[in-house]
């Protein structure tokens, strides 16, 4: 007598192939994930994350104090401040020369535009120039913790980060030296725009949206 034996290979491998899920690219559009992705990428209480925030603003105005005593640097700050005549008086002349023109060879309207509002509100005043720095310096490290807490879930870790940057020696030169001030700036905006692109990435169209809105309004 024989037995008719019908393999189940093909069968369990067909099985193992329709319970495959599908690997999903950076490149899909926002809409193809799972409407769970739709919660915020900030972990935890937008109250603590704010407060954090804050800390390390005063936490960098704090650590930085003394370089408000110091003065302008022989090197470019006269260039880019004291003997620059486009940042001395908010002018329709002014401003189309900011936004339209290089300095130095350097294309940098929003980084010529916030000497323009020291030279504003405290003229020639170095102790101005150097707190705004320090302020940008202090906002750059809060965007910092924020982007780090997006990326690792872990507000440790994103402290720990934040803190590094402020404290790293290779970061002084960005925030004493007054001319360097460029490097924040484009930190103050490049941070951001990460984080609202990944918000855009897990929260689709409803994120899509508020994220044109941010460019628009940026």
């Amino acid at each position: 007598m024989s037995l008719n034996v019908k393999s189940r290979t093909p069968r369990n491998r067909k099985s193992a192939k329709s319970r495959r899920v599908p690997f999903k690219r950076l490149t899909e559009p926002p809409e193809s994930y799972s409407p769970a992705m739709s919660r915020s990428i900030l972990p935890g209480r937008w109250q603590i994350n704010a407060g954090i925030f804050l800390l390390f603003v005063l936490g960098t105005l704090a650590l930085y104090w003394r370089d408000l005593g110091i003065g302008f640097f022989m090197v470019d700050d006269y260039g880019y401040v004291t003997d620059d005549p486009w940042i001395k008086g908010i002018t329709l002349t002014n401003l189309r020369h900011i936004l339209f023109t290089p300095h130095f060879a350097n294309y940098s309207p929003v980084h010529l535009l916030s000497y323009l509002l020291d030279y504003t509100i405290a003229g020639l005043n170095p102790l101005a120039y150097h707190l705004s720095s320090n302020i940008w310096a202090g906002v750059v490290a809060g965007c910092v913790f924020l982007v780090a807490l997006a990326l690792t879930g872990r507000r440790m870790i994103a402290v720990a980060a934040a803190a590094l940057f402020v404290v790293h020696p290779a970061h002084v030169e960005a925030i004493v030296w007054i001319s360097s001030r460029k490097d924040l700036v484009a930190a103050a905006f490049a941070l951001p725009s990460l984080l609202a692109y990944l918000c855009y990435r897990r929260g689709g169209p409803t994120a899509r949206r508020s994220v044109r809105t941010t460019s628009c309004s940026g």
